[in-house]
């Protein structure tokens, strides 16, 4: 399958799938395992909701709200779902003036493997397992995920810190581009459940041994999702990479 854009017109993009991060030309956010990219290996990538985006949504979170795509033209802008700022694409609503990241507004509203359900909420209502708390402490708004079983919360916005930290390199920050030691290694070195389960918890040992297990799983399927590809076989490969 490929594709023609007007931000790259030179070479077709092609639909590609490996285990590598990169930063979208279009949104300028992070993205993993599957993107359309130059077909001639320039260094170009487009998430695929930002080689093919609708061109207006609604969201349940934002009943009165119409959001439009927008390529250009915003500047200042802060994501509604998330708090960090707007870089690039974008859903926006003239009415109220709300931003959407494009992955942030296509995240899923339920996350579930088989075993471990995960849901979208506006706001969270136990603390974060990465920062610890309910609202942000540096001031920042953000959506979350919570699982079912009331155990696990993790803002979108705390994920996306880990994945700035972690997964994309700094020199490549201002374009779009595959992280040159590839996914595994990139991916492999974010310290996931460490920053996953705090140790202040107070569980004993082998307890906390059986909850990084099922925090993996949560992790994983949560950074698919943010990432821009919320498919089983994706979090299956980020899975894998943060148990080696």
């Amino acid at each position: 399958m490929s594709l023609q854009t007007r931000l790259h017109p030179r070479h077709k993009l092609k639909l590609e799938r490996r285990e590598a991060s990169f930063l979208c030309d279009g949104c300028k956010e992070p993205g993993f395992y599957s993107c359309y990219t130059c077909e001639k290996s320039c260094d170009f990538h487009l998430h695929r909701h930002c080689a093919n985006p609708r061109p207006s949504l609604k969201h349940p979170f934002f009943k009165n709200c119409s959001f439009r795509w927008v390529e250009s033209g915003l500047h200042g802008r802060v994501c509604d779902a998330c708090g960090t700022r707007v870089r690039g694409f974008v859903y926006h609503c003239d009415i109220c003036g709300k931003d959407l990241h494009p992955s942030c507004a296509n995240l899923p509203r339920v996350l579930d493997d088989g075993g471990l359900r995960l849901e979208l909420k506006k706001e969270i209502s136990s603390e974060c397992e990465r920062c610890g708390w309910k609202k942000r402490a540096d001031g920042k708004f953000s959506w979350g995920y919570v699982s079912t079983c009331k155990t696990f919360s993790y803002h979108i916005s705390c994920m996306k810190d880990v994945l700035q930290d972690n997964c994309v390199k700094k020199e490549d920050s201002s374009r779009g581009s595959a992280v040159k030691d590839g996914g595994r290694e990139s991916v492999k070195r974010t310290p996931m459940l460490q920053l996953a389960v705090r140790e202040n918890k107070g569980r004993p040992g082998w307890k906390l041994a059986k909850m990084k297990k099922v925090v993996q799983v949560a992790v994983s399927i949560i950074l698919a999702a943010v990432l821009g590809d919320p498919i089983s076989l994706a979090a299956t490969v980020i899975a894998s990479l943060l148990s080696r």
